[in-house]
């Protein structure tokens, strides 16, 4: 019982807190069960175990190494064993709360908005473990589709959100909570009213604790989500509601597809215009949603695939081995260079994503053009402009004057030759000012 003296003052200690922790446990079959956790706990890769500062609470924390935050919590209060999921955590449960609830068991809520769960068994325990901390299995990243079902007076698609409250009345207060904090950043919302879609919407984030936009309530969860209004609304024999006053729920995979057959390319339509006004950036998100959601990975691993997409942490260290100074101009100061993939995140697998030779340093304003496909390089270093680019960008930002080529690695080769091939003059958009032309 001594695992975990790595992060107390002394094997002794542990192995009061532990036993302490054990003996507040009143069934065997609990106390079983927090031997299996106890067990998992020195394997937990991006995880330290450990007991609460206050040796009053009678909690062990599952502290994230890199970002000190505490996610998980395991406590014992009135005999019963308690794991506890805090906000922080909420995005990192493969499959959010339904997937909690269905592979665990019923899921309650605290008055400060905490998932709580009873673990009363190890086989529960074991189960908890692999759905959270295992790495045998991976989610798919299936896009979901959810009908939000306009009652009386709504502002949702003017405004542009979802909204339910912590604790809404009714017996739908389950099912509402359960759908709106499993949703994710990519996923489409049909609006209806009375079996006519009024609207097409693409969820911009995950839900976050605010108050009601329409001020009748101070707390819940909201959903930002880009609707675009239909010209003529769309009828549907069956909008898939068991009944009326559901606000939001989930379409099955196979419904979903023929509405989308129905819709004749509208929603598709919705998905690329929303994605050219987010210039790329949610389905990044998404696709970074989906990260957090797997278990084949550890969590460290998910962290740093995350801080890729931004160009940060282990992907631009094993970038900064490879290259050493922007490409075009010239610039030394790695202060003022941004680490850029070359073969884009989105489309890259987890080693292309930090991998060094798929990134180059760059002046920002070269990301900018390199990432929109305005520039690229050749193998020998060359930079090759694209005859697309407004004019006035190239003179103003001395594209005609880069410094000296210099050439690439083999392993550079193969990322920059996906570059020309997929992104290098086949990304447009910007507006130019008035008077320009090319």
């Amino acid at each position: 019982m001594t695992s975990l003296s790595v992060a107390m003052k002394s094997s002794d200690q542990a192995d009061a807190r532990l036993g302490q922790f054990r003996a507040a446990l009143r069934l065997q079959s609990a106390r079983r069960a927090f031997d299996v956790l106890l067990a998992n706990a020195p394997g937990l890769p991006g995880y330290r175990f450990q007991p609460a500062d206050d040796d009053a609470l009678n909690e062990f924390h599952y502290v994230d190494e890199i970002s000190g935050q505490r996610p998980f919590t395991l406590g014992a209060s009135d005999g019963e064993l308690l794991f506890d999921v805090h906000e922080a955590g909420f995005n990192q449960v493969p499959g959010g709360l339904p997937a909690l609830e269905a592979g665990l068991g019923p899921v309650s809520e605290t008055d400060n908005g905490v998932w709580r769960l009873r673990i009363s068994r190890p086989a529960q325990a074991d189960a908890l473990s692999r759905l959270l901390f295992s790495r045998d299995q991976a989610r798919g990243t299936t896009l979901r589709h959810w009908w939000l079902n306009l009652e009386g007076e709504s502002s949702e698609v003017e405004e542009g959100y979802l909204w339910s409250a912590k604790r809404p009345a009714g017996r739908s207060r389950k099912a509402i909570r359960m759908a709106i904090t499993s949703i994710v950043s990519g996923d489409v919302v049909f609006a209806q009213r009375e079996g006519n879609i009024l609207a097409i919407g693409v969820v911009l984030d995950r839900a976050a604790s605010a108050p009601d936009p329409k001020l009748t309530a101070s707390d819940g969860w909201l959903v930002p989500v880009r609707f675009v209004p239909l010209n003529e609304p769309v009828q549907v024999k069956d909008p898939g509601l068991e009944s009326k006053g559901v606000y939001l729920s989930e379409i099955p995979e196979a419904d979903a597809y023929q509405l989308r057959r129905l819709l004749s390319r509208l929603v598709e339509d919705v998905e690329d215009r929303i994605a050219t006004e987010t210039d790329g950036k949610l389905q990044q998100q998404a696709i970074e949603e989906h990260i957090w959601q797997r278990t084949d990975i550890a969590p460290l691993v998910k962290r740093q695939l995350s801080f890729a997409r931004l160009g940060q942490g282990a992907f631009r260290e094993h970038v900064e081995r490879i290259e050493s100074a922007c490409r075009v101009t010239g610039i030394l100061d790695r202060r003022y260079l941004r680490a850029t993939h070359i073969k884009p995140w989105k489309d890259a697998s987890d080693e292309e994503r930090l991998d060094g030779a798929n990134g180059l340093l760059l002046s920002p304003h070269m990301v900018h053009l390199f990432d929109r496909g305005h520039i690229s390089f050749a193998d020998d270093g060359t930079l090759l402009i694209s005859r697309h680019l407004n004019p006035y960008v190239r003179t103003a930002w001395s594209l005609d004057r880069p410094v000296p080529p210099r050439a690439f690695r083999a392993a550079q080769r193969a990322f920059l030759e996906y570059h020309r091939t997929h992104i290098f003059e086949r990304v447009s958009g910007g507006r130019r000012a008035p008077g320009e032309s090319v």
